[in-house]
This record gives structure tokens, C-alpha cells and sequence, in this order.
């Protein structure tokens, strides 16, 4: 189980997909979405994933994946996409950007992800307010090569971030404006 929503009445979960007899397709990924009626899971439907990160914000449903750049080279990027499970059923694409981070945490309707840029490790930020728009917040460079988890983190986007660093105190982290 990697989230719920509407009180526990949508289970979002991960894992291979299955044919029509059940049996799992090895190698597959996909997030399932499912309705519980308080005893049983009922499959609503699937969405094919890459393996990368993903979970529910409030209606909407979070997703880092892999994806290939064109048809004939094998060149690949990861990517952000926002996506949103509809009344009919089926999960429909909102936007996507191509974005390196993993590691991510929601922080209301910003997401903070960690990644590596070339020259040690730095946070991104992604603002997921208007489903229609991911807006890029932009990027803080961590000093020297400290690596935090976005998960422990406390603090909001306008007041900055606070980053536990066991025995070496705490990071304040404020987003580029």
C-alpha cells in the first residue's frame, strides 16, 4: 500500500500487473487503484509505472517515472507527472515535466525531492497546486556533501525547511524566491 484517499475508501498500491487468470506479469509495474468496502479490495484500474516514486496528494496522484525520450534510441529521462483518478474510473494524465528527484515528500502542494546534480547533493522543489501546471520552484544546492531525507524534514515553502542532521544539529533550507 503506498496511500489512500476519500477516508480509506480508494487504496492506491504497487506492484506487477496480472493477466485475466490472476497470474502476476513478471517485470511489470504498475499502481493499482482500488475501491474497499471495509472487507474487500475491488480493482478499479491500473497504471503502468516504471518503478520510480509515487503516492496520492489529496485528489491527485504523484508520480516520478522513466520514459523513453523516442521510438528508435534507447535514451531515457525521468519524469514528473501529475495525475488525477477520474469519476469514470481511469486515471488521466494533468501534466508532466521532465525532472530529476527522487527521495520526494509532499509538503502540502509542494513537493521536495532530492537529487544529484554533478557536484554533491541538492533539494528541488515542485509546486503541484494548479493540477494543470507542475511549476519548478527551483533548486538549493546543499552545502558540501550532505545528504538529507525530505521525509524527516519539517517547515512549509514560505518559512523554509527544517533537515535533522543527527549528530551535526539541523539544516534550514529556504527555496529560492
Amino acid at each position: 500500500m503506498i496511500g489512500q484517499r476519500s477516508n480509506g475508501k480508494i487504496i492506491y498500491t504497487r506492484g506487477h500487473d496480472y493477466d485475466s487468470r490472476g497470474k502476476g506479469l513478471w517485470g511489470s509495474q504498475v499502481i493499482h487503484a482500488s475501491a474497499f468496502d471495509g472487507q474487500k479490495l475491488h480493482l478499479i484500474t491500473t497504471l503502468p509505472h516504471n518503478g520510480g516514486e509515487a503516492f496520492p496528494i489529496a485528489d491527485k496522484f504523484f508520480a516520478i517515472d522513466w520514459k523513453s525520450l523516442s521510438d528508435t534510441q534507447d535514451e531515457y529521462a525521468s519524469f514528473a507527472a501529475l495525475w488525477r483518478l477520474e469519476d469514470d474510473g481511469k486515471f488521466k494524465l494533468l501534466d508532466e515535466e521532465k525532472y530529476a528527484g527522487y527521495n520526494s515528500h509532499a509538503f502540502g502542494d509542494v513537493i521536495l525531492s532530492q537529487k544529484y546534480d554533478g557536484y554533491g547533493s541538492a533539494l528541488t522543489a515542485l509546486d503541484i497546486s494548479n493540477p494543470a501546471e507542475i511549476k519548478n520552484l527551483g533548486t538549493y544546492h546543499l552545502p558540501g556533501w550532505l545528504w538529507v531525507n525530505p521525509a524527516t524534514a519539517d517547515g512549509t515553502p514560505a518559512e523554509g525547511f527544517w533537515f535533522p542532521l543527527g549528530n551535526y544539529g539541523v539544516l534550514k533550507v529556504e527555496l529560492p524566491k
